[in-house]
């Protein structure tokens, strides 16, 4: 058996760089948090780090036209925290607050999937003192996006039957 997934976390990232690039600007880094095993950039930044994703609906299944594949589509929530660094910082959270309580929070991946802003929270001012003991600007908030999320998951079957007929053999005799 095998599984694929119609969106992976990777294109649900992809898909909140691609919203947040043009509020912060082409020239601005955004990296993702935990796992990018790099140092912070001089400049401003935004880093993003998955809080938790989780399924909000039974999932519905269907078979394909041969039986040999079962696809489950459920609906998924997936948390984010969104970290603004520099002197901009407080300026970017409270921008990508206000969007994604706008009419159109809609954005395509480049996936069959479409990721949906649901919320943020509002953006509040986090401390952060570097190696030299300086303050550095740094706004936090937390985003709040919605997928349909499909899984197909191959099954092995048989198309054809072949009966062989065999002659009983008595072994007690």
């Amino acid at each position: 058996m095998s599984y694929t997934h119609t969106i992976t976390i990777d294109d649900v990232c992809a898909a909140i760089i691609a919203y947040l690039q043009p509020i912060v600007g082409v020239d601005v880094p955004i990296i993702r948090g935990q796992q990018n095993r790099s140092s912070m950039p001089t400049s401003g930044f935004v880093v993003l780090t998955e809080l938790k994703t989780r399924v909000i609906s039974t999932p519905k299944s269907s078979l394909n036209d041969t039986g040999s594949m079962r696809t489950f589509v459920n609906d998924s929530l997936s948390d984010w925290q969104v970290d603004y660094y520099g002197a901009s910082s407080g300026d970017w959270a409270s921008i990508v607050a206000r969007m994604f309580a706008s009419a159109d929070p809609t954005y395509q991946e480049g996936t069959s999937a479409t990721v949906h802003a649901v919320y943020a929270d509002d953006p509040m001012q986090t401390f952060l003192t570097n190696a030299e003991k300086q303050y550095e600007a740094r706004w936090t908030g937390r985003v709040t996006l919605q997928y349909n999320d499909s899984v197909s998951v191959t099954r092995d079957s048989a198309d054809t039957l072949a009966v062989n007929v065999f002659q009983a053999v008595d072994l007690i005799d």
